[in-house]
């Protein structure tokens, strides 16, 4: 388990440590980041396997139980089998707490050119571990560890260069009924799970994530970040 950069951008505030594993496919031995400065874009680089932005709103945060269901649906027999990178969590001297292994859930799958599981299992300080795995087995995929929510929205986001292409996912609420990622311009809809989402994009290289643009039940929209 090798650590990772915390990367600037799409957020003012890094609050995230993160790990990862080298997949199938990537540069053995290398994990690097662009320079921790911060950015309102990302750009996806050579070498980057796992990037993830992150900042609060404040102390009083949403359970995570309330803000996202896959969390209050019963556990299915593979979640509790499967192996998940993060363990106890300490970010900037903070204790993040436990993670919680009845609470582990598959987001969704076949995400990716690599055809990867996406993973969130919550702490027991109400924070969240995210992670992208084959077949939902670690250690060959990477892992978010200690993650909180960047809006009211309940967003999580990272991203990850994958062989010259990129992905952008994460997590959203359950107020969340889609999301596109703008890319150089370009909107790319990203697949839904349960409160998971995950949108390739192909030739990333030297493209600019600009933002996230969510549409809610009530049919109104948000954008992160917002202008």
């Amino acid at each position: 388990m090798k650590p990772v950069a915390v990367v600037a951008g799409l957020a003012a505030v890094m609050l995230l440590t993160g790990c990862s594993m080298p997949g199938e496919g990537s540069d053995a031995g290398t994990t690097t980041g662009q320079d921790a400065r911060p950015s309102n874009q990302f750009t996806f680089a050579k070498g980057i396997t796992s990037t993830t932005r992150l900042t609060e709103e404040g102390a009083d945060r949403t359970p995570v139980k309330k803000l996202y269901r896959v969390f209050r649906r019963a556990q299915r027999s593979r979640e509790s089998q499967i192996a998940h990178p993060c363990f106890t969590i300490t970010a900037g001297g903070e204790d993040r707490g436990k993670p919680i292994s009845g609470l582990r859930r598959i987001l969704l799958r076949d995400v990716g050119r690599r055809r990867y599981e996406l993973l969130a299992q919550p702490t027991t300080n109400n924070d969240l571990n995210l992670g992208l795995s084959p077949e939902g087995l670690a250690p060959e995929g990477s892992a978010g560890c200690g993650a909180r929510p960047m809006t009211a929205d309940g967003l999580i986001l990272g991203a990850e260069e994958q062989d010259g292409d990129g992905l952008v996912y994460g997590m959203v609420g359950d107020g969340v009924v889609s999301l596109d990622v703008v890319v150089d311009g370009v909107r790319y809809h990203a697949r839904l799970g349960e409160n998971g989402f995950a949108a390739h994009i192909p030739d990333a290289l030297g493209k600019v994530v600009e933002k996230l643009v969510l549409v809610r039940k009530d049919g109104s929209k948000a954008e992160f970040p917002s202008d």
